[in-house]
C-alpha cells in the first residue's frame, strides 16, 4: 500500500451504496463484511482520485 499526503481541497471520489446515503461518510457498510484494507467491524472509506476509478470500484461485485 502507497500513503501520501494530499493538498487540502483535493477531490476524491466515493461510490456507495444508496442504502448508507444518510450517512455517506461513515464506513459503517465497509465495516458490517470487512474489505481488502479493513477487518470486520472495523468501518472504512474506500476513494479514489478518480471518478472512473471509483465507479468501477464499486461495480467489481
Amino acid at each position: 500500500m502507497k500513503r501520501s499526503r494530499l493538498d487540502a481541497g483535493t477531490p476524491l471520489f466515493r461510490a456507495h451504496n444508496p442504502r448508507w446515503s444518510f450517512q455517506p461518510l461513515s464506513g459503517v457498510g465497509a465495516a458490517r463484511a470487512g474489505g481488502r484494507f479493513n477487518r470486520p467491524g472495523t468501518p472504512a472509506l474506500y476513494m479514489s482520485l478518480e471518478e472512473a476509478t471509483s465507479a468501477a470500484e464499486y461495480r467489481q461485485d
